[in-house]
């Protein structure tokens, strides 16, 4: 793989106007034009790497490391995002990985709007955005290239996760829909997606060898074209974190800009590290996303009708897990403080971080 390596202004400090997590109603960060011709630079890689930090040096460095092992003679840049994890990840990527380009920011500006960053300094006309917490196989991005260079109505496309002991992951999806949510969200629900039909609606997960059109993939790997990203002014800043991908993808495919699950290509992703950090303030974080975008993309009544079966399924489960709690289960006590949390947040309660 050839590298190139960081710019003269590559370690800089970058501050935004975006309000904490704990702020729904944010003033959004200033925007870049994405699409301006300004922000590419006369050197062009045949790919650039977007990968966000926030306190995972580790897997980062393994993630960047698996690139180096399966990219190949790809000519490639990678550029990774500090968001100001403040444990010394930038100051371990300085020093482990000076062929890679570092910005730094001084505080925490969320996922997409640090892939929107990243994403006006890179200089490929692909763009493959991943999470640290991603190991790339043999073979998986030469599959992904393959396919967007042989479908031109596709604007992303993704490949099959797999867990660490090889277990697929569900990566392609339908978008999210209130009916959606309300089958699986309750106890009507439970029963019909027993229906094999019922169950293919609500979650497509095609099988490894079945290369197809989907709604939307899972934002763990995700290789976009650079004008379909530019075209939709890339992530809404306004989803600080989960659900920006889904947003993403659905504004594409309102200009006819479809993804591709390739089953061909294969990574490794260890779905769930994020939540680790904080696993409460996370918890709540998935809904307020959640909620953004059925307030976005869903109707007034869809939206509410959401909410009030969101509401139903966490006080119910909180009840459930906190009586196997008392009873000895510390893991059902874990998952009802996760759902008394969101039940919490949607009755418009302040969420306490863990």
């Amino acid at each position: 793989m050839a590298w190139a390596g960081p710019s003269p202004a590559a370690h800089h400090g970058y501050c935004a106007e975006r309000s904490p997590l704990s702020k729904l109603t944010a003033v959004p960060a200033p925007r870049q034009d994405l699409s301006s011709e300004e922000l590419r630079p006369s050197y062009e890689p045949e790919i650039s790497v977007l990968i966000v930090n926030y306190r995972t040096p580790d897997l980062v460095l393994r993630c960047v490391e698996s690139l180096r092992r399966h990219a190949g003679e790809l000519p490639m840049e990678v550029l990774i995002a500090d968001n100001a994890s403040g444990d010394g990840s930038a100051e371990r990527f300085r020093e482990q990985l000076p062929d890679c380009e570092l910005i730094e920011h001084n505080k925490n500006l969320g996922f997409g709007a640090a892939q929107n960053r990243l994403f006006a300094r890179a200089k490929s006309a692909q763009i493959l955005i991943l999470n640290p917490d991603t190991e790339i196989l043999p073979g998986a991005i030469q599959a992904m290239r393959k396919a967007l260079a042989t479908r031109p109505e596709i604007a992303v496309c993704g490949p099959k996760t797999c867990f660490v002991d090889g277990r697929q992951q569900a990566s392609a999806f339908p978008f999210p829909s209130p009916a959606r949510e309300f089958l699986n969200t309750s106890v009507i629900g439970a029963i019909l997606r027993r229906i094999p039909v019922i169950s293919s609606w609500l979650r497509l997960l095609p099988a490894p060898t079945q290369s197809q059109k989907v709604d939307y993939l899972q934002g763990s790997c995700l290789l976009c074209r650079r004008e379909a990203f530019a075209a939709v002014q890339g992530f809404d800043e306004d989803f600080f974190l989960f659900s920006e991908e889904v947003d993403l993808q659905r504004r594409m495919a309102s200009r006819g800009l479809g993804a591709f699950f390739v089953a061909e290509a294969e990574i490794v992703h260890q779905q769930g590290r994020s939540m680790e950090l904080a696993p409460i303030r996370n918890y709540v974080q998935l809904y307020r996303a959640k909620r953004q975008y059925f307030a976005k993309h869903a109707s007034a009544l869809g939206s509410i009708l959401v909410e009030r079966q969101w509401r139903s399924f966490h006080l119910s489960r909180a009840l459930l897990l906190s009586a196997m709690g008392r009873l000895g289960s510390n893991r059902a006590k874990h998952k009802a403080e996760l759902h008394w949390a969101a039940w919490r947040f949607l009755r418009g309660e302040e969420e306490q971080d863990a």
